[in-house]
This record gives structure tokens, C-alpha cells and sequence, in this order.
């Protein structure tokens, strides 16, 4: 069985709702999977580093520059800081900003077997009112559940390329339903889709 670690850190609204949706449309849904978990202040770089070798699939939410993954309000992986072992032989997917510039292409040299991420901000609407509960945001909800589709796919062992295909072609299935009644909404998931990246490593 396949062992998938979750970083899900939640201390901006951006990361409360997207560990939120992940933890309610990802954790939640693949109960019999064996995975380890850092939600909030346990998303940690110190506690990272042992999960992490430990693990077949990482999945992290957090925010991102395009050298750096972030957790609580700390560094999780920075390109050319971290440990082999900590990427070798794994599939990784990470829902944060511009990590597909330079740090995905750093995980698949030091030996990740595929990456997914953004090379640009990753957007979305939020409705606060639902703050106690971020995962009923309807709102939110066409841009948070292609990237956990993707995230399921991947668990349950699909090809990063399959995964890929799933969320860029529910990003622009979501675009086209919104297409009359809301211009915006529907310019920003085509964004998203057209910034996600896959990337995998040399056969």
C-alpha cells in the first residue's frame, strides 16, 4: 500500500481553505490509504523531514515562490535545502504558488519521479461566511476541487499525466459553466489550467 503524506498548513485564509477542501475531499475520502499527516502548526519543516523519506506520494498545500515551498509560517523545501531523501522515487504534488518555476524542476533532479505545481499565482474566490467551514464554500469550490482530483488520482496510482489531464480538464469544464453568467470567474480557472505544470523524470 501506497504511503502519501499530507502537509496542510492553515494559518492565512488562502491556506485554511485549500487544506480545508483537501482534508474533506482528499484525507477524508481515502480512509483506508496509508497516510501521515501535518495539519496547522504540525505542518513543520522539523517534522517534515522524517515523514517525508517515509512516504511514496507527497502532497503539500501551502504558499509558494518559485524556489520555495512554505508550511506554518516556516520553509518546508527550498531549491538546493533539503535532503534527497526526501523527494527520491516519490510522486509530488503541490498546491501552491509558482513552485513549478524552479523548485519542481529541483525535486525531479534530486530524484522525484514526477511533480505537479503552478508557474503562476494560483487564484480563487473565497466566501469568508463560511469560515468555520471552509470545504462548503460554493464559491470556492470550482477552483479547490479540480487540484483534489488530481490529488486523488495520484493516491489511488493513477499517472502524473492522467492526474494532470483530470484537473486542467475540470478547470476548464468549470470556465466554460461560468462562461455568460461570470467573465472573471471564468478568465481566472483558465488561469489556473494553464498554469499548472507537470513534470516527470528522465526514463
Amino acid at each position: 500500500m501506497k504511503k502519501v503524506l499530507f502537509s496542510l498548513p492553515s494559518e492565512s485564509l488562502a491556506t485554511k481553505w485549500a487544506s480545508s477542501f483537501v482534508k474533506r475531499y482528499v484525507v477524508w475520502k481515502n480512509l483506508l490509504i496509508d497516510r501521515q499527516y501535518l495539519g496547522g502548526v504540525l505542518a513543520r519543516r522539523s517534522l517534515f523531514k522524517f515523514r517525508a523519506p517515509r512516504s511514496d506520494v507527497v502532497i503539500g498545500v501551502g504558499h509558494g515562490s518559485e524556489n520555495e515551498l512554505m508550511g506554518h509560517g516556516e520553509l518546508i523545501w527550498k531549491t538546493g535545502a533539503y535532503e534527497g531523501n526526501e523527494v527520491k522515487g516519490k510522486k509530488i504534488k503541490l498546491l501552491a504558488c509558482l513552485t513549478a518555476k524552479s523548485l519542481g524542476e529541483d525535486l525531479i533532479e534530486q530524484g522525484a519521479v514526477s511533480f505537479q505545481g503552478y508557474s503562476e499565482d494560483f487564484v480563487a474566490f473565497l466566501d469568508v461566511m463560511t469560515f468555520l467551514y471552509p470545504f462548503k464554500d460554493r464559491v470556492a469550490t470550482p477552483f479547490f476541487m479540480p487540484p483534489c482530483e488530481s490529488m486523488n488520482a495520484l493516491v489511488k496510482g493513477k499517472s502524473n499525466e492522467e492526474a494532470y489531464q483530470i484537473e486542467y480538464d475540470m478547470f476548464m469544464k468549470n470556465a466554460k459553466a461560468v462562461e455568460s453568467e461570470d467573465p472573471e470567474m471564468s478568465f481566472l480557472l483558465k488561469h489556473n489550467a494553464e498554469a499548472l505544470v507537470h513534470l516527470e523524470a528522465p526514463k
